[in-house]
């Protein structure tokens, strides 16, 4: 299959062909590498409902939010009651009202998410760098991302990186040289906008790029740059405020409190942009090619320095992240890595480019006397080096645990069929099950981790709260609490039973950064919910399973 394509990349790419359709178009090139990913996809998934990884590890919570989002209309948390969409939700928006409209399972939507990842956004990233760059040029750095950076699972991310920087480029930098009016501001912040409101995290590249370049230009850049900057960015402000309005509004009422960024490995202190990729391999070869060009040319070429500039706005980004570690408030700087890399890619597809163009001046054929057609050896190596990658990847992902959870994943049809049969919507759950969220739209009381957790449903305040309740002993007080406290009432307990059945348990994942977090057992006595004036005993049949409601 990937034979296959390299055949017809070189049939369809030749220097002198005898006929027209068999001249170099890569506008035809990003289609055929398009469609080929498309088609290999669809058949790698054809016989499963689910994406790489199934539910587990964040596909559960991105296939909550998807269920949730597409039961209300309107941009929600994806666990808790009343308070707002705190991950960027429009991504998953587009794809929750698209599963609305045609009445698709929403968590299906994870896996249709990932064909059009391959099937539209290649097309749409090539014309975007077409505005910067040629058909040429444009082609490989949309190729190369998708093949080395393209990660199935991180879609919304994966847009955002691959969007933000030719963004950077263009708009804040008006590369190439353009004459600015309103509507101009008004398309940048629009544009701006949406890529925030798929994924915020990468804007923090902004401000720090700002300060490099105020500090290299001076007052050059305050007189020519700074009413862009500013502009542009007041006008994603005002295009986003529907997803950050309401996020800061639930801040303000409710408090915050952020476990998001505590999600701690020891690989965050240890890889390093450069190091982390560098190896004697293709990819070794991009990184370093593209590292030697940019420090080359970043003094004497414009886009070149843009570029640089943003490699040390990398850099800066890391050594805050190392010392927010030390500090014990960390950044989540290892996400930058992707962002470093895509820089890489952008400037080893120039000098790609750019070294066969020198080789193929006939000063320079002439001179070594060379009689070869070095155009069309470029583009062989060009589509070998694609294919190898298409080839890789395919081995990589088929072998991958995660594309083997796309297939063993199963739904807990009888705990979805006894909770749908419930009066749930607008409800709060307390219960372990967690990966119900992703099938049925209801409430959390609490998640079983606190890095999914909204910052203002205040974490450790619902867990110091749940430990409380469990040590309640009167069935009064205990439904008293339970109805009236900050976080609301919590209408259901569905709860595992212990070998004894007369204990009732709930785990709540405990954060304590950068100690390696762990689970608590909260355990209710059994004698708590006995009172039938109190909670009702709802029959399930699931023999390690009980559900009580209350009633108020």
């Amino acid at each position: 299959m990937v034979l296959g394509f390299l055949m017809i990349f070189i049939v369809f790419n030749q220097n002198r062909p005898r006929l027209k359709i068999f001249k170099i178009d890569f506008k035809r090139n990003i289609i055929l590498f398009t469609v080929f990913n498309f088609a290999t996809i669809y058949f790698l998934f054809f016989k499963t409902e689910f994406g790489l990884n199934g539910l587990y590890g964040d596909n559960w919570y991105r296939s909550a939010f998807l269920t949730r989002l597409s039961s209300s209309g309107v941009p929600i948390d994806f666990a808790y009651k009343d308070l707002s969409a705190f991950y960027s939700p429009l991504y998953w928006y587009i794809l929750a009202i698209y599963a609305r409209f045609f009445q698709i399972a929403p968590y299906k939507m994870i896996k249709l998410g990932i064909l059009f990842f391959y099937f539209l956004l290649p097309i749409l990233l090539f014309e975007c760098w077409k505005k910067i760059y040629n058909s040429k040029i444009s082609f490989i750095i949309t190729a190369l991302s998708f093949l080395i950076i393209g990660d199935t699972c991180l879609i919304d991310h994966i847009i955002s990186v691959f969007f933000l920087v030719p963004f950077i480029i263009y708009y804040y930098e008006n590369y190439p040289e353009k004459e600015f009016k309103i509507y101009n501001y008004i398309i940048a912040g629009f544009i701006g906008s949406l890529l925030l409101c798929t994924f915020f995290y990468y804007f923090l590249i902004i401000p720090v790029y700002f300060f490099i370049s105020l500090l290299q230009k001076g007052k050059h850049f305050l007189r020519s740059g700074l009413k862009r900057y500013l502009w542009i960015s007041i006008f994603i402000i005002i295009f986003s405020s529907w997803y950050w309005a309401p996020l800061f509004r639930d801040i303000l009422i409710y408090g915050f409190e952020s476990h998001q960024n505590n999600y701690f490995n020891i690989w965050f202190v240890e890889a390093l942009p450069i190091i982390s990729y560098f190896s004697f391999s293709i990819l070794g070869g991009v990184i370093l090619s593209g590292f030697i060009y940019l420090i080359i040319k970043r003094p004497v070429s414009r886009d070149i320095r843009i570029l640089g500039n943003l490699l040390i706005a990398v850099y800066l980004i890391f050594i805050i992240g190392l010392l927010g570690i030390i500090f014990f408030f960390p950044i989540m700087h290892i996400r930058f890595l992707d962002v470093f890399l895509y820089l890489l890619i952008i400037s080893s597809s120039i000098f790609y480019v750019r070294i066969f163009k020198f080789i193929n001046r006939k000063k320079f054929l002439k001179n070594y006397k060379l009689d070869l057609d070095i155009q069309q050896i470029e583009l062989f190596f060009l589509g070998f080096l694609i294919s190898s990658y298409i080839h890789s990847n395919l081995i990589d992902l088929y072998s991958s645990t995660g594309y083997e959870y796309a297939f063993t994943e199963g739904i807990p049809h009888d705990i979805v069929e006894k909770i749908s049969e419930l009066d749930y919507k607008g409800k709060v759950f307390l219960m372990n099950d967690w990966k119900v969220a992703a099938i049925i739209p209801i409430n959390l009381f609490i998640v079983h981790n606190p890095h999914y957790s909204h910052p203002s449903s205040l974490y450790s305040q619902r867990v110091e709260f749940l430990i409380k309740l469990s040590l309640c002993n009167d069935s009064n007080r205990f439904h008293e609490n339970i109805i009236n406290n900050k976080f609301g009432p919590i209408d259901y307990f569905f709860l595992n039973i212990d070998n004894s059945s007369k204990v009732h348990f709930f785990y709540a994942f405990i954060d304590f950064f950068p100690i390696k977090p762990y689970n608590i057992l909260i355990s209710f006595d059994n004698e708590l919910f006995e009172d039938d004036d109190l909670f009702e005993e709802i029959e399930i049949g699931i023999e390690d399973r009980v559900l009580y409601r209350t009633i108020y």
